[in-house]
């Protein structure tokens, strides 16, 4: 019986702490943008410190230009990825990142999703890499997450040798052009017969 109440108790709890995360991010949303940097840096050091529920909540009000107004969540999230890049903010942009590829791959929008991975191409590292990669195969989210590999370079020639097979039309363009960004002489072998082509 008291394993129940307790039960019940902690699932009231984190429903309460989720209505209570959502309301914040819309009250600070609601001040953005500010008149002045000295108000907004503020406001978006506290959507950072709400962690990663803030960052996937407000990636899924981004959605597809004409479709509605999405510029406070849009400016919120660039800012964010801004503020994470601070010299003695390792721990906040490894934070964001996991953030926003969970943000990532609950979008379904191809524009909204675009948007997304240019804030994990300036925020990106080595855990980027393997979703980032996934995507190359992708008509609409091929270019973007080429983009976002060649910023973060490391790891990046992999994923695009093992899309290149597949790859056809213009995601094949891109490829081609990524791994000759990259002086990648692995891949020099599978892209000498596409010369001709």
């Amino acid at each position: 019986m008291k394993t129940n109440i307790v039960s019940l108790l902690l699932v009231g709890l984190l429903a309460f702490a989720s209505a209570a995360q959502a309301q914040s991010v819309t009250d600070v949303l609601a001040k953005l943008p500010a008149d002045e940097a000295a108000q907004g840096t503020p406001l978006i050091a506290q959507l950072v410190k709400m962690g990663p529920p803030a960052t996937v909540e407000l990636c899924k009000m981004i959605i597809a230009p004409g479709k509605g107004d999405d510029s406070k969540a849009r400016f919120a999230l660039h800012g964010m990825a801004l503020h994470v890049m601070r010299a003695d903010a390792q721990a906040e942009r490894q934070m964001f990142e996991t953030a926003l590829l969970q943000g990532l791959a609950a979008s379904a929008d191809p524009l909204a999703r675009t948007f997304i991975i240019n804030q994990v191409q300036l925020v990106g590292k080595a855990d980027s890499v393997a979703p980032l990669g996934k995507l190359l195969g992708d008509a609409d989210l091929c270019e973007p997450a080429a983009q976002a590999l060649l910023e973060i370079r490391t790891g990046a020639a992999e994923q695009f040798r093992a899309a290149l097979g597949a790859a056809k039309g213009k995601n094949l363009v891109t490829i081609v052009h990524a791994l000759g960004m990259l002086a990648d002489k692995e891949s020099a072998a599978a892209i000498l017969p596409l010369t001709g082509s």
